[in-house]
């Protein structure tokens, strides 16, 4: 397995997770999986906003963030 994406509700707001196995990292998956991810979310339901959740210790997840527009919002999950 490459990775896991999470779509969840939490408090009034869906939020976007990612999981990736560390043989993958590095290689464009991530953006791949998530952008193709965001582009069918926005285009066939009524999202208008989404949130990333970050795990703290995971350098490149900040970076796909930023990288992403996803503009920094609160802490990262613990």
């Amino acid at each position: 397995m490459i990775g896991v994406i999470v779509l969840r509700e939490l408090h009034d707001a869906l939020r976007i997770g990612y999981w990736q196995g560390e043989p993958f990292w590095g290689r464009g998956f991530k953006s791949e999986a998530l952008g193709a991810t965001l582009c069918w979310l926005f285009e066939v339901t009524d999202v208008s906003s989404v949130r990333a959740e970050v795990l703290q210790g995971r350098p490149a997840l900040p970076s796909w963030r930023r990288n992403s527009g996803f503009p920094w919002l609160e802490k990262a999950l613990p």
